[in-house]
């Protein structure tokens, strides 16, 4: 089982370290280019990835079942 857990947390930080690299630069960008007045709202964008990228490399993702199990 520990070398399920290990090879199941390695893939998933995978993926988030993949969703991080294909999503932050066009993120960063758009922060970049927002308006000033946004304030704090600019910066929501990276931190929402930020916590998507978490989510997906933590427990939290084995709570959800498949919609078919099959």
């Amino acid at each position: 089982m520990a070398a399920l857990d290990l090879i199941r947390s390695r893939i998933l930080v995978r993926i988030g370290l993949w969703l991080d690299d294909k999503l932050s630069p066009a993120l960063f960008t758009a922060t970049l280019g927002a308006p000033a007045a946004g304030g704090a709202r600019s910066n929501r964008c990276l931190r929402d990835l930020s916590q998507v990228r978490t989510f997906l490399t933590g427990a939290g993702v084995l709570t959800f079942k498949p919609l078919f199990p099959g």
